[in-house]
């Protein structure tokens, strides 16, 4: 957990574009940070919450979700957020921090969209979906239909210990497609580049693992 919020504090230290912040460079390749360990971060802290370890829950949600927003990426703000708020209303015993922190982490994201970034979409990652549509409507039906499925797995399939949490990935999932049809944002797993890949295998390994017993 702590090794994941030092690598999100990493792309403040990675020069950049246009004055976002959202990736880390590894030599030639560059990471699309939060789509890697947005999963891992929404997992950990509904087991947190879970687990009555509310204060450092609380803390590591709050820092995310700035660091989010000074990024800025309205995208995984909002698909971080919206989770958590429901995890947090279903989780913490405080009646004061049910209603003051979800409303602190809605404000976030509010702003998140009235200031978005001005980066141009770059074809195959951002706009992929209407490179898809301009191939056919079969392409544009399997493409959605593709999509579909990310995120349903964790809905349909989510584990009899931890539907909540399973439903809550899913969620997020959810609200990074959605969000790319309101802003320039990648399109998880079609659109070019590996970190959503790896972002989707592991929140997948751990319902994996979570199914099995």
């Amino acid at each position: 957990m702590f090794i994941s919020l030092l690598i999100l504090l990493f792309t403040f230290i990675d020069g950049g574009i246009e004055g976002v912040h959202r990736w880390v460079s590894l030599g030639p390749i560059r990471l699309y940070v939060s789509s890697i360990i947005l999963p891992i971060f929404i997992i950990k802290l509904g087991t947190w919450y879970s687990i009555k370890n509310e204060w450092l829950a609380i803390l590591i949600t709050i820092l995310v979700a700035i660091m989010l927003f000074l990024q800025p990426d309205a995208s995984q703000l909002t698909a971080f957020v919206v989770p958590m708020i429901i995890i947090i209303i279903s989780k913490v015993k405080s009646s004061v921090l049910r209603y003051v922190l979800p409303i602190f982490l809605i404000t976030l994201a509010v702003f998140s969209w009235i200031f978005l970034d001005s980066l141009a979409p770059v074809p195959y990652v951002e706009e992929i979906l209407q490179m898809v549509s301009d191939m056919g409507i079969l392409w544009s039906v399997l493409g959605l239909v593709s999509l579909a499925i990310l995120p349903l797995t964790f809905i349909l399939l989510a584990p009899r210990s931890d539907k909540l949490l399973s439903r809550c990935v899913g969620l997020y999932f959810i609200i990074v497609i959605i969000s790319t049809w309101f802003g320039n944002f990648p399109v998880p797993l079609m659109g070019f580049g590996v970190s959503p890949i790896i972002g989707y295998f592991v929140a997948i390994t751990w319902l994996v693992k979570h199914n099995t017993y």
